[in-house]
């Protein structure tokens, strides 16, 4: 049988697991619990679902709806969940507390811009053409 194994607390995802029913909780780590994994879910199943810990059931994570601005040799991007981590090109990540991400970059070019939300939303890399 195969599970899903997910923190208590905040319903992430940790790993999947085949054994036998017998032997799922001495699978376990201090914190963590478990469901059966659904047939038919895609592995990694955490880039597309995360656990609800009161009702141990799966819930599917939203896709961003970002808006993406050019002018020259900058880039906004809004619509940002709070406190997601974005990664850009030849920067240090950054945590969005306002919702939007403003870059400029040195030259004209495309690069990747990666927004890594909370747990309820998927993960997306934008592509962008400046200058």
């Amino acid at each position: 049988m195969k599970y899903t194994v997910f923190d208590k607390t905040s319903g992430k995802i940790i790993r999947q697991v085949m054994c036998d029913e017998s032997l799922i909780k001495a699978n376990l780590e201090n914190g963590e619990d478990f469901i059966e994994s659904p047939q038919g879910h895609l592995d990694p199943i955490e880039s597309f679902y995360f656990v609800d810990p009161p009702t141990k059931s799966l819930v599917e994570k939203r896709a961003l709806s970002l808006q993406v601005e050019v002018s020259g040799l900058s880039c906004t991007v809004s619509n940002i969940p709070v406190r997601a981590m974005v990664l850009c090109d030849f920067n240090e990540p950054a945590e969005i507390n306002d919702g939007v991400l403003e870059v400029d970059f040195e030259a004209p070019g495309t690069y990747t811009i990666s927004v890594i939300p909370g747990l309820e939303y998927m993960a997306e890399d934008l592509e962008v053409t400046v200058g």
